[in-house]
């Protein structure tokens, strides 16, 4: 379990947290195998269009928000310290 402190207004903490079991880290498994399917396909079928880029960005924004969804405990978790 890791936690990040993001800040504090009027005596509430708002930190998000991570956690890592073997559920997520077999769902993650699957979609990072999914995602990188995708990569390999996108490498051969546009690879030479204007928008490969813009589509490389974007499907490494969906990996990075599905990283996100499946290791956090809560999305913002507020404790009154």
């Amino acid at each position: 379990m890791v936690d990040f402190f993001i800040l504090s207004l009027g005596g509430f903490d708002v930190s998000l947290g991570f956690l890592f079991d073997y559920v997520s880290v077999g769902f993650f498994c699957r979609v990072s195998f999914i995602s990188g399917l995708v990569f390999f396909y996108s490498f051969f079928y546009i690879r030479g269009t204007v928008d490969f880029r813009r589509f490389v960005w974007l499907v490494f924004g969906f990996v990075f928000s599905m990283f996100v969804l499946v290791f956090s405990r809560r999305f913002f978790m507020t404790m009154v310290g």
